[in-house]
């Protein structure tokens, strides 16, 4: 299904993409004094190098580590895995099993072992402690989909890597930020990000998406932010239901910043060079001077006008940047570029 050109795909697709890439995995939990660590590859890079077996039941042998995995190991031995990547094999596992024992009763406790097992791979994905909530990205999926429904909602965006779930939903609410005489058209939807392996917290942000250039303007939601953690004092179902609810508010914010972005059509500025500066220095997106600073320009430059250049015109130059970045980098920039817009309009521009 497209929309004004829009490339999308149902939640039931999304569904089983992720069934698809999330099978054969399963968890182990194992006290760390029991697992044995060796060498498979002393030349290969720290994740391939050493190799760990559980002893557990079900597992055949040693297993592969990933990058996540590794980097997690060292920390719980306490030592960074840079300093361990830098040492001969030989001599970083003897400090790594030093460090465990060292560790003690730190490490004299269940951790939870994340596996990818099938023909071809057979990997540990992270090593947690025992009270990680699991709640995996496809039960993410189902609360999205038991909170918002499937009814006229689509998916712009879909991201299934090792470390991270990643979706942007565009709910049926449209929203214009346009004139009568020349119309723009945008819709409502939400940006969720979660992580399997302990990357980092389950975020929800509310999104504005203008469908005839597929950019997004995304902030995140406090909702998101303060409770939707995977903290010991939750357990699964207290985790969805949080997750629920952090959905279910995300709507109202979104129609704010589409009518103050509906606002900076008439917003025109004195130095657009100053006001991307602005951008970069206050949300600590880098030098304005550099790569991205340069392609915002750029894009910006094809923006103006005779009657000049309009907040609107350095919103739409930054997410029109992010679209073609990495998710990390995308959602960094439309966070940033949102925050500026509910803060400048209205405002005089930054000399």
């Amino acid at each position: 299904m497209a929309e004004s050109g829009l490339k999308t795909m149902s939640l039931k697709t999304v569904r089983r993409v992720l069934r698809t890439e999330r099978d054969h995995q399963r968890d182990v939990y194992q006290n760390m004094t029991h697992v044995t660590l060796g060498i498979e590859d002393g030349l290969a890079p720290l994740h391939e190098r050493f190799n760990i077996d559980l002893h557990a039941d079900g597992c055949r042998g040693p297993l592969s580590f990933s990058e996540t995995a590794v980097q997690q190991l060292c920390r719980i031995a306490g030592i960074p895995h840079a300093a361990i990547e830098r040492m001969p094999a030989a001599l970083g596992m003897s400090v790594l099993r030093c460090m465990l024992e060292i560790a003690g009763p730190t490490i004299d406790k269940l951790f939870l072992f994340r596996l990818k097992e099938n023909s071809a791979i057979r990997r540990v994905r992270a090593i947690l402690p025992a009270s990680y909530i699991r709640c995996d990205d496809s039960e993410v999926l189902e609360t999205i989909i038991g909170s918002i429904g499937t009814a006229g909602n689509r998916v712009s965006n879909v991201t299934v890597k090792d470390n991270l779930f990643a979706i942007r939903v565009l709910l049926p609410d449209h929203v214009d930020f346009g004139t009568a005489q020349s119309p723009d058209k945008g819709r409502l939807g939400v940006d969720v990000r979660s992580s399997e392996t302990g990357s980092f917290p389950t975020e929800i942000r509310h999104l504005v998406h203008r469908l005839i250039c597929s950019n997004g303007m995304t902030t995140l939601s406090q909702d998101g932010r303060k409770e939707v953690r995977r903290t010991g004092r939750l357990d699964p179902d207290g985790f969805r239901r949080q997750l629920g609810t952090a959905l279910s508010r995300t709507l109202p914010h979104g129609r704010q910043v589409a009518r103050v972005m509906m606002e900076s059509h008439h917003d025109y500025l004195d130095d657009p060079v100053g006001e991307i500066a602005y951008v970069f220095n206050r949300h600590r997106l880098g030098r304005p001077q550099g790569k991205l600073g340069r392609w915002v320009t750029t894009e910006l430059i094809r923006e103006q006008n005779l009657m000049g250049v309009r907040r609107f015109d350095v919103v739409n130059a930054f997410t029109a940047v992010a679209r073609n970045l990495e998710h990390h980098e995308r959602v960094k920039v439309e966070d940033a570029v949102t925050s500026y817009l509910l803060e400048m309009v209205g405002q005089p521009s930054i000399n």
